[in-house]
């Protein structure tokens, strides 16, 4: 309760000092970024619009690699949807996600481990040569950053894609207990380009979604320390058509409401007017184009919102 009551209010200051206003505040835009995922649609993968960023998630064991049945598959998959919109002049961001796929699934966040897979890397040079037009790193590695070895595996995979892809600019977004001052840490120590958290925990005040207080404390703090044009608020996503969509909303497995049609699509809207023109971040990214669950490349209405709050961008 104290911890709560701490963050409220650092969040309540830092509010006054960025000028956090959610009242009489001028509509925002943000440079937005759709994820693409290798376990999706195999065509949707490619529908990525103009208005937005291409994010293509590129997956492998931490501890097997590419040994993994079905890893490969989503390797090709990855490294087409790269190639397709890199010979489209797209600017490209890759998040790697070395997590545990063998003998079942144990999100990285739980991992004491981490690296860059240098046949992967390499696969991904093959495509982008020096790393012009490419944005590239790792999220929620959340026990990793309590770990002062895993932070120097974390620092080395940083120092690894740097030898392989020179030009390429280098990001890291946490999760919910990410700590703050380690991914000050990072930001210092690998000269990371980009830095940020997700948001996937809401609540609902005066009919509408508010995003987790200590979170958009923590952007601001980061806003704060390092200016917003470094702020990448990394995920943000809504299971498709769920009433509930707030409810939990990393969890792909349930709906935890009724099915309504424009449900996701409201809350896109409440929470992107909400954060867009309070924190002001340089990227935001969207979870995900063509996965199952929140397949946000399949909703006209979503996209309709998102291209609403869309920087318009070049190539």
């Amino acid at each position: 309760m104290k911890n709560h009551s701490l963050s409220a209010l650092i969040l309540l200051i830092l509010m006054l000092l960025t000028g956090f206003s959610e009242l009489n505040a001028e509509p925002g835009k943000v440079r937005m970024v759709i994820w693409t995922v290798p376990w999706g649609s195999e065509s949707e993968i490619f529908n990525v619009p103009e208005w937005a960023y291409p994010g293509i998630v590129f997956a492998y064991d931490c501890y097997r690699g590419l040994k993994v049945p079905g890893i490969e598959k989503w390797l090709k998959r990855s490294l087409e949807a790269l190639k397709y919109y890199i010979e489209n002049n797209r600017t490209v961001f890759i998040l790697f996600l070395c997590e545990k796929y063998y003998p079942k699934w144990v999100w990285r966040g739980y991992l004491d481990k981490v690296y860059t897979d240098k046949q992967v890397i390499q696969l991904i040079k093959d495509i982008v040569k020096e790393g012009e037009r490419l944005y590239i790193g790792f999220s929620e590695q959340t026990r990793c950053l309590s770990s002062d070895s895993c932070v120097i595996q974390l620092i080395q995979a940083y120092s690894t894609i740097k030898k392989y892809l020179p030009l390429a600019k280098l990001f890291y977004y946490g999760g919910t207990e990410d700590d703050f001052i380690k991914i000050l840490y990072l930001y210092s120590k690998i000269g990371l380009d980009l830095v940020g958290y997700d948001i996937w925990e809401y609540s609902a005040l005066g009919g509408k979604l508010r995003p987790n207080v200590i979170i958009i404390a923590r952007l601001l703090g980061l806003a704060t320390s390092l200016g917003k044009d470094n702020i990448f608020i990394g995920e943000i996503g809504f299971r498709r058509d769920d009433s509930g969509a707030y409810i939990n909303s990393w969890d792909w497995n349930k709906r935890y409401g009724k099915i309504e049609e424009n449900a996701d699509a409201l809350y896109y809207d409440q929470v992107l007017d909400y954060i867009v023109k309070g924190i002001k971040p340089k990227f935001l990214g969207i979870w995900s184009c063509n996965d199952e669950y929140y397949a946000v490349c399949e909703e006209e209405d979503v996209q309709h919102v998102l291209k609403k709050y869309a920087l318009n961008i070049k190539k």
